[in-house]
């Protein structure tokens, strides 16, 4: 059992930063009456990490909306104008316009990507994965985004799923 020994040594070495802290803690005397004789403690909470979260402000926009919410606009009359609304929305921070777009699914998956400066478009091409489906490429620096849209000429196009591979 490998894992063992790892487990075994960062509890005794708690169990021993401990001892050692309260052996050193003191009452403002120099008397030995607040310190322990009894050796380390047999029990020992397990070692934490922090890590800071970033910092944010009041006022920047949500990142995230309930799920489940269908979009509000009407469809767009080509899969490029379909992705490129979608895009929009997200380079400039607009999740309510993103949900408007393709639904609070789709916009809470894009908008939980790294957010975007410049996106470079590229060009759109039949889906491999999904049957009379379009899938549109977006470059930007945190990687490529993939949307697949859904629809046809005479009722139009939506975004129905996202993707993201990240940069390299």
């Amino acid at each position: 059992m490998p894992l063992r020994r790892p487990l075994t040594v960062a509890l005794a070495a708690a169990a021993l930063a401990a001892g050692l802290a309260a052996g050193c803690s003191s009452d403002a005397g120099d008397d030995a009456s607040g310190v322990s004789t009894a050796g380390p403690s047999t029990t020992a909470a397990p070692a934490t990490t922090t890590t800071a979260a970033p910092a944010t402000t009041s006022t920047s926009a949500p990142r995230a909306v309930p799920p489940g919410q269908a979009p509000s606009t009407p469809t767009e009359p080509t899969a490029q104008q379909a992705g490129q609304r979608l895009i929009d929305a997200w380079t400039t921070d607009d999740i309510g316009a993103a949900v408007a777009v393709a639904g609070s699914d789709v916009a809470n998956a894009l908008f939980s990507y790294p957010p975007a400066d410049a996106v470079e478009s590229l060009p759109c091409r039949g889906s491999e994965t999904v049957a009379s489906a379009i899938e549109c490429d977006y470059a930007y620096s945190g990687g490529t985004v993939t949307l697949l849209i859904t629809g046809n000429a005479g009722n139009g196009y939506r975004v129905t799923n996202v993707g993201l591979i990240p940069a390299e």
